[in-house]
C-alpha cells in the first residue's frame, strides 16, 4: 500500500508519488498492515500542486496541513462494474480486504485491466 504519514514533508509526498507513479496517497497513522481507522485521509496531486504553486505549501511543510478527505472504499472482490460506478465521481478508491486497506485503484488502473 503506497502511502504517506502526516509528518512526511510535501517533498517526501511528491517523491513517493513520483517513485511509484501514483497520483493519490492515503495518509496513515501507522505502518501497514493497518486497519481502516488508521487511514486519516488522502493526498492528491491536483490539490498538492495547487498548494505548492499558490505558495500555501513549502516543500518542507508536513503534509498533515494538506490532507484531504479519505478515498472512497471498494471491496477487493467487487465487480469491475462496481468499480466503474464508484470511480464515476472519484479519482481513486481505497481497496479494502478483510477490513484492511490493501491498495488504491484509479480509472487508469481500470482501463489497464480492461486492455489486458
Amino acid at each position: 500500500l503506497v502511502h504517506a504519514h502526516p509528518s512526511d514533508t510535501v517533498r517526501d509526498a511528491i517523491q513517493i508519488m513520483t517513485k511509484y507513479g501514483v497520483s493519490q496517497l492515503p495518509v496513515l497513522t501507522a505502518e501497514p498492515p493497518v486497519v481502516i481507522g488508521e487511514v486519516i485521509g488522502a493526498l492528491e496531486e491536483r490539490s498538492l500542486l495547487e498548494h505548492v504553486f499558490s505558495g500555501d505549501a513549502q516543500m518542507t511543510d508536513p503534509v498533515e496541513k494538506f490532507i484531504g478527505a479519505p478515498l472512497g472504499l471498494i471491496g477487493m472482490h467487487e465487480s469491475i462494474g462496481d468499480a466503474r460506478s464508484a470511480l464515476a465521481p472519484a479519482d481513486a478508491l481505497l481497496v479494502i480486504e478483510d477490513g484492511k486497506p490493501a491498495a488504491v485503484v484509479t480509472r487508469h488502473d481500470l482501463l489497464t485491466f480492461l486492455s489486458d
